[in-house]
């Protein structure tokens, strides 16, 4: 049994934990609670015990049957949580994440107005109140803080991780990306997070860390949970509001979006570029750049992942079906 058979299956048998609670909520089990409650359970259990716990626990325990005596040691490297990318390389970073939240905004407009013109109709779901500033702090904690260090944790530290210098180099990259669309089960996400799944599994490819891609998603959720608020009090980044509502709601509006997109693709290739300069002296200069080797893969070595990709895959068929008979 190979270590990337183990990984895979570990993600995998997540996945299903996690489908498993998602119908257990369909079914009404947190309807006792309120808007908020229900988030922070869910939080709970799904970010931080079935994607941070549970495989945690299961790696460890493989690693220890395999007599390694430095297993968090290793899930750090092999996570890669043992580096940091350069001081100059946040500031690329920093703008990427930037551009990435105007290109996924821009992505699941279109998206949503696609299936939307198909007859697909989301399910309404009770909206979260900003009445006092506590909710607003929660709300970052539980949307924004904790899926960027849990499902970076799970997506592009176990099942990237696991799956680099497989084939390719971008292999990895892909492979994780759609694993995270799919994790959401969730037809009107899976298209936008998809290319923002691409956007952190190249942040970890180009600076061989996990914490750009984790700062990443932190900056992506956080500007929502801040727009949700706006949109609600007024405050906040209502102004973001304001200026989507231009860009993707007119005639005029949304050509200079298209024309944006364009542009701000662009400056995101050249600030990829320049981090990958930047990062790949920082290793040279270490003596930690070596070369891709590529590895043999036992075919059923990819098994568990293909269990996930197809329970998942079924789960956003189903809701996509749902909301266009509904």
């Amino acid at each position: 049994m190979t270590k990337r058979f183990v990984k895979n299956g570990i993600y995998a048998f997540s996945m299903l934990l996690i489908a498993i609670f998602r119908i257990m909520v369909s079914e009404g089990v947190l309807s006792g609670f309120s808007v908020l409650g229900s988030d922070a359970v869910w939080s709970v259990v799904v970010q931080v015990g079935f994607m941070g716990v549970v495989p945690l626990l299961l790696y460890v325990i493989y690693l220890k049957f395999s007599r390694d005596k430095h297993a968090l040691k290793t899930i750090a490297a092999e996570f890669k949580y043992d580096s940091l990318p350069a001081g100059k390389s946040w500031v690329y970073i920093f703008l990427i994440s930037i551009f990435a939240t105007f290109m996924v905004t821009c992505l699941s407009s279109v998206w949503y107005n696609l299936i939307s013109v198909i007859g697909y109709t989301p399910a309404i779901s009770k909206p979260l109140v900003y009445d006092n500033i506590g909710v607003l702090i929660a709300d970052i904690a539980l949307t924004a803080i904790l899926p960027a260090t849990f499902e970076e944790f799970t997506n592009r530290g176990l099942c990237y991780g696991a799956n680099e210098n497989a084939r390719f180099p971008t292999f990895a990259i892909i492979l994780s990306a759609l694993m995270f669309a799919l994790m959401h089960t969730n037809v009107t996400q899976v298209f936008y997070t998809f290319f923002f799944g691409l956007i952190t599994g190249a942040l970890v490819y180009v600076t061989k860390s996990i914490y750009p891609a984790m700062f990443c998603h932190f900056v992506n959720n956080f500007v929502a949970v801040m727009r949700d608020y706006g949109r609600q009090t007024g405050k906040g980044f209502d102004f973001l509001n304001k200026a989507y509502g231009f860009l993707l709601g007119t005639t005029k509006g949304g050509i200079i979006a298209t024309i944006l997109f364009i542009l701000v693709a662009f400056l995101m290739f050249v600030l990829f570029l320049k981090t990958s300069v930047i990062e790949s002296d920082k290793r040279i200069e270490k003596g930690k750049e070596v070369a891709f080797c590529k590895k043999t893969t036992a075919r059923f070595d990819n098994a568990p992942l293909y269990f996930a990709i197809t329970l998942n895959a079924l789960i956003t068929i189903f809701t996509f079906v749902r909301g266009v008979i509904r």
